[in-house]
């Protein structure tokens, strides 16, 4: 199991990610938390590791907990700049020329940088229709009994992306076929008519 090297970044997602990935790692091998931020610091390369050598001028981190390290970790890469710009990425996301699975995907990357601005189940699946497009959220929001979890919200896009999508293969053949019988039509009314000609 290969831990994963941090060599610093300004994408939010992407210094998220190192960081669930890694804590993955470490809580599977069990180790202490001296061994946690050993092995972290270890895998730190150019920008990241100048930013802990700093962290070791100022304090001491040999007795240094996990939690401080994160806090520590934290405080450097998701700053109040990072975050709110962070925060106005999220809130205005839009499915756009998504997929729905590509544009969950994406919203669920974005929200869990933002858990205080969903704090409930609601507030995301509110948050989540917003994303997807008009027409779409309209379907999925219809009938007697609207989405409730975030789960249900997707698996009704899902299904909606898809039934639209056959209808639009449906009429893109209809208009197609239409439109090569037609320019038949014309072929054969233009074709002149050649009769026969009897030699006396």
């Amino acid at each position: 199991m290969k831990v994963p090297e941090f060599k610093g970044s300004t994408n939010p997602i992407e210094i998220d990610n190192w960081l669930i990935d890694l804590q993955v790692i470490l809580n599977f091998l069990r180790l202490n938390d001296q061994e946690k931020v050993l092995c972290a610091s270890f895998m730190l390369r150019k920008d990241a590791r100048l930013w802990w050598e700093t962290v070791q001028i100022r304090r001491d981190v040999s007795q240094m907990t996990w939690e401080d390290f994160v806090d520590e970790f934290k405080e450097k890469y998701f700053n109040t700049e990072v975050m709110e710009a962070q925060h106005d990425e999220f809130n205005s996301f839009r499915q756009g020329n998504l997929s729905v699975a590509k544009a969950v995907k994406k919203f669920e990357q974005l929200a869990r940088l933002c858990p205080h601005l969903i704090s409930f189940e609601r507030d995301k699946v509110k948050r989540m229709m917003r994303m997807f497009h008009s027409d779409l959220a309209v379907v999925i929001s219809s009938g007697p009994y609207p989405p409730i979890t975030v789960a249900e919200c997707v698996s009704r896009a899902i299904r909606t992306e898809y039934w639209v999508g056959q209808n639009r293969e449906q009429q893109v053949k209809f208009f197609k076929d239409k439109k090569e019988k037609n320019a038949q039509a014309k072929q054969s009314q233009a074709r002149p008519n050649q009769t026969p000609q009897h030699r006396g």
